[in-house]
């Protein structure tokens, strides 16, 4: 967050090939975190939709120290 460089587009180096198919996972506990904001959380799920409509598979996983994350982050913040 403090650095002035310039942030790579870090998507246009990936090897995607669009008519290959994919399987992505993401959080299930997704729509049940109260410190996403909820434009995030729309934009997420609008992502997700439009993804699985292209026939990619999603799955939904566990993260078991989910709580863990915005204490993580704050301590991160702070260091930097």
């Amino acid at each position: 967050t403090v650095s002035t460089l310039p942030v790579p587009a870090y998507r246009e180096q990936l090897a995607i090939e669009s008519n290959r198919k994919y399987k992505i996972a993401y959080l299930q506990e997704i729509d049940e975190v109260n410190g996403i904001q909820e434009d995030i959380r729309k934009n997420l799920r609008d992502t997700l939709n439009r993804l699985q409509r292209e026939g990619h598979t999603l799955e939904k996983i566990q993260f078991p120290l989910q709580e863990y994350i915005l204490p993580t982050y704050y301590i991160l913040a702070t260091a930097e």
